[in-house]
């Protein structure tokens, strides 16, 4: 596992992520996300979304240091992580109740946890904004996610700060 810089292609969302690729199969790529020498949390994006995949000299030195911090070590449940689709890595949100973040197209996003899970798409127990349980639940397609983030510190925040479910 080495560190990259993933750039997805500018008519679907313009991001790079940098990264260790912990899973890819052809529905998702399962990144845990890093910025300036922190790891912040995973996030999955649709495989062919991807227009490359690179690792720099930058990114080198950064994973040298994450190695040498031990950093990856609070990862150890990456293995685990459901790439074959967005129904599967869903399926285990709901069991544990995790916060997620998805996201669509036209800098769309949704904050909540899974309420119900069917082969279309996905039902959302959505929190505002201000941290607040939505009262009316999102179904979302999933042909309409673009990445999907979860045990980040935006969403710890949320869960640790915002209203209790």
């Amino acid at each position: 596992m080495k560190l990259e810089t993933i750039t997805l292609a500018e008519e679907v969302l313009p991001v790079e992520l940098d990264g260790f690729v912990v899973k890819r199969t052809k529905a998702l790529t399962v990144v845990i996300q890093e910025f300036d020498f922190r790891l912040d949390g995973y996030v999955a994006v649709r495989s062919p979304d991807i227009e490359s995949v690179e690792a720099s000299d930058a990114d080198e030195f950064h994973m040298s240091v994450i190695l040498k911090e031990k950093l990856l070590d609070e990862y150890a449940d990456r293995d685990a992580v459901p790439a074959d689709s967005f129904k599967s890595l869903f399926s285990g949100f709901a069991a544990t109740h995790e916060l997620v973040s998805v996201e669509k197209p036209g800098d769309f996003f949704i904050v909540g946890e899974v309420a119900d899970i069917d082969d279309e798409g996905v039902t959302l127990r959505c929190m505002t904004p201000a941290g607040e349980w939505d009262e009316e639940d999102e179904f979302v397609i999933y042909d309409e996610i673009t990445m999907v983030h979860w045990k980040n510190n935006y969403l710890r925040m949320f869960r640790k700060h915002g209203a209790p479910r």
